[in-house]
């Protein structure tokens, strides 16, 4: 059995759900955890994830935190040369963009999300919303050449690179911010929203 803890509306439990709904995965998830709920401070919770944060993965007793490993784990373990690509360089490169969405895009974008969606329109801080947008837009455009002549962020199908990608661009692109023309980006997205797993766990309503 596999459980996933943690709530809808995180990114990095997105990221998750989507990745074991596109392997088609028979997943129980728990999605009170975390923000509205807690849950994530009882003694139960920080035996599984000490951090307190969410997801955190239960595989038939094994248990994992963090969600860029999840995926790695899912895509290992269930789909090995296809999310998870059996060449090493592929599989570098694919972990390249993962690692690259943690410290860079998502970095820069996520306040300018946190702060039109989070917060109420009294508590929104311009400054930080218009720093957010400037700084995400040189980000932006690295993905943007990655992905000139591929419909995908690594070889020609989906990976574990594009699993790391979904909850940004989709916040991304329905926050009410002027955004340069991105056409290769706005492909991309595109495509994942013809895919029913990303349409069920990332695309939703931004909360």
């Amino acid at each position: 059995m596999i459980k996933i803890l943690g709530r809808s509306s995180s990114s990095n439990v997105q990221k998750v759900l989507w990745c074991a709904g596109e392997l088609g995965l028979d997943v129980e998830h728990e999605p009170e955890y975390g923000s509205p709920f807690g849950n994530t401070d009882t003694a139960e919770y920080l035996a599984l994830n000490p951090n307190g944060l969410v997801p955190t993965l239960v595989h038939d007793g094994f248990v994992l935190w963090e969600s860029n490993p999840i995926v790695r784990y899912l895509a290992a373990t269930f789909d090995a040369g296809g999310l998870w690509p059996n060449d090493p360089k592929t599989r570098a490169v694919a972990d390249k963009w993962m690692e690259w969405h943690t410290t860079t895009l998502g970095e820069a974008s996520f306040p300018a999300f946190f702060e039109l969606v989070r917060k109420l329109p009294k508590e929104r801080s311009q400054a930080t919303i218009d720093a957010s947008v400037a700084a995400a837009a040189p980000v932006f455009a690295i993905m943007e050449a990655a992905l000139e002549g591929h419909d995908f962020m690594v070889g020609d199908g989906l990976t574990m690179a594009d699993i790391a990608y979904g909850s940004t661009i989709h916040r991304w692109m329905n926050i009410a911010i002027e955004r340069a023309p991105m056409p290769n980006v706005e492909a991309w997205y595109a495509r994942m929203l013809k895919r029913p797993a990303y349409k069920k766990y990332v695309a939703i309503a931004l909360t």
